[in-house]
């Protein structure tokens, strides 16, 4: 009987979605460092090159990037966003700030990104996430999906500490057991991952715990075939994390209609064929639920938004000026600033010692030099006595 209604709760779920019609278009905003593979995952959304983030860009740190693609006639616009973690100088913060709320209005969905392979949140991300939610307020990450990016290089054939398993590894030949236990050290770590966000959201951050546990979090890859990347949307726990990512996105959204509609080629169960995916979508996605466990309870557990997000808004005082996070914002910041001084006084020490040191050359050659002359001069004087002689 449980089950009857839970499939019940996900059909009228999935029937309300798809029967909205308010909503036209997906804005996406995808933030995160440089180097963290935000324009990987915008090419992966847009299914296009877009303009490559890191060394050689010429694009100015503090401005957001619009993109814009239409996907199975759903017109799509991603704001690639520098991320507060790129400012070095307190007024970029206040110029990217500005940007994000005149560019990035009436959003569906965050992407906030952060490298898999950096195996723990870094203080770069616990800053910026203390500042976005102090400028926009808690209401910012309702409709934020966390994004491991970089998934398909995380090397799981290497055991480490955050690995559970501590028996001895399958045989080089036994591919089944190898698979098994990718997956198992795969899944291990991206929980890891996910506690680590959650408790920082609810002990730092302040975050009510009903919207700390409804944050999804989802890893993903490069989606560009290559010679080592061969099968661009494997990875260990999945077998096309695209897919995963599409589900996990719609089901944060109000614009679920919209995000279905671009995927629902994919919603399909293992006794259905795509046709019936596209005739019938509402018994696919019930039939695909009671194979996932997982995507049946993040149906159940997630709220549906019924609007966008409005970044001009001011946010509410008590989302964005309780007593924990202002603390946490003045501590990163005081050790943001402490480090930065660590930096420049290193730095500082490093040109003093440079210029020493060519000093010091300079000296040697000025001495070698007065030295060579002397020598010459001894040299002339005894050349002149033998030839009076």
């Amino acid at each position: 009987m449980a089950t009857v209604s839970r499939f019940s709760k996900v059909e009228s779920f999935v029937k309300a979605a798809l029967a909205k019609d308010d909503h036209k278009e997906l804005r996406l905003l995808v933030t995160g460092k440089t180097g963290e593979g935000k324009s990987t995952l915008v090419i992966g959304l847009l299914g296009k090159h877009v303009a490559v983030e890191g060394a050689g860009t010429e694009r100015c740190t503090t401005e957001v990037a619009e993109y814009k693609a239409m996907l199975h006639g759903v017109p799509v616009t991603v704001y690639d966003s520098p991320g507060l973690q790129d400012s070095t100088v307190n007024e970029d913060k206040y110029m990217y700030i500005a940007d994000i709320k005149k560019k990035c209005q009436n959003l569906s969905l965050v992407l906030y990104c952060t490298k898999m392979t950096n195996h723990r949140l870094i203080e770069e991300d616990k800053r910026a996430i203390l500042k976005l939610t102090a400028e926009f307020g808690q209401n910012f990450w309702k409709y934020a999906v966390l994004v491991l990016t970089f998934a398909n290089t995380e090397n799981v054939t290497r055991r480490d500490e955050r690995d559970k398993d501590t028996g001895p590894e399958p045989d080089s030949d036994d591919i089944e057991g190898w698979n098994v236990l990718k997956k198992e050290r795969f899944e291990g770590r991206v929980k890891i991952w996910k506690d680590s966000f959650h408790k920082f959201f609810t002990n730092e951050v302040g975050l009510t715990r009903d919207i700390v546990e409804r944050i999804l979090m989802v890893p993903v890859g490069d989606s560009r075939l290559s010679f080592d990347n061969q099968e661009p949307y494997r990875l260990p726990d999945r077998n096309d994390w695209f897919s995963e990512f599409w589900k996990a996105c719609s089901l944060r959204v109000g614009e679920n209609n919209l995000f279905w509609e671009i995927n629902k080629h994919q919603f399909i169960s293992s006794q259905a064929t795509q046709d019936d995916a596209l005739t019938n979508p509402v018994s696919e996605m019930i039939a695909m639920a009671a194979e996932n466990e997982e995507f049946l309870i993040m149906i159940e557990e997630c709220p549906v938004q019924d609007s966008t997000l409005q970044l001009s808004d001011a946010p509410k005082v008590d989302e964005t000026y309780s007593q924990k996070l202002q603390e946490n914002i003045k501590k990163a910041d005081r050790e943001k600033w402490v480090k930065e001084q660590e930096e420049i006084n290193k730095r500082e020490k490093g040109e003093i010692e440079s210029e020493a040191e060519a000093n010091r050359r300079e000296r040697a050659r000025v001495q070698q030099l007065e030295t060579d002359i002397t020598n010459r001069r001894i040299a002339l004087d005894q050349q002149y006595k033998r030839n009076v002689v």
